[in-house]
């Protein structure tokens, strides 16, 4: 994906809020899985 959006403007502002929503909800559904697991 490194390259690829020459004329992009917004996105590239948009895309740290981007990643850290993704590491977020990451982090939210893998604490719902491991609950779900143990218990």
């Amino acid at each position: 994906m490194v390259g690829s959006g020459s004329c992009a403007g917004p996105s590239d502002e948009i895309s740290p809020i981007y990643s850290l929503w993704a590491t977020f909800i990451g982090l939210y559904i893998a604490n719902y899985v491991v609950e779900r697991s143990t218990g």
